[in-house]
């Protein structure tokens, strides 16, 4: 099956629900379209190993990450994201989570504890008191 899906810069709007059923995808890059949303099925991308989101619309991540067990790097940078998944600490296949450039206000405690090679929140409203005490 289909192991790399790249649509950079094409103008998607928005993604259908049988992207799910791409289940050998290791590679998904969909950055620079116009994206507000993530379809449900995107979680049962049991195989997705790489994730860019970068530079579209995006409101907020998909939930249930934690269930993408080989998920390692997450981009979602410049975006309008308001908050994390608290559930995202769960991910421990993650080592890249950039979300710089959204509207982050707050960051889950157990998000802070979690063992990455780069977590990047540059950008965001994110105050020194903004860190959540879960």
């Amino acid at each position: 099956g289909l192991v790399k899906l790249e649509a950079i810069g094409v103008g998607l709007a928005d993604l259908p629900e049988e992207l799910g059923k791409l289940k050998s995808l290791k590679i998904l890059d969909i950055s620079k379209n116009n994206l507000s949303w993530i379809p449900k099925s995107f979680i049962d991308l049991s195989s997705l190993e790489f994730c860019n989101f970068s530079q579209n619309s995006i409101l907020m991540l998909p939930l249930d990450l934690e269930t993408m067990p080989k998920l390692t790097h997450l981009l979602a940078a410049f975006n309008m994201i308001a908050e994390l998944p608290e559930n995202l600490y769960m991910l421990k296949s993650l080592q890249t989570l950039d979300v710089y450039e959204n509207q982050i206000s707050s960051v889950p405690k157990l998000l802070t504890e979690m063992i990455l090679s780069r977590f990047d929140l540059a950008q965001n409203d994110i105050t020194a008191t903004a860190f959540k005490d879960q």
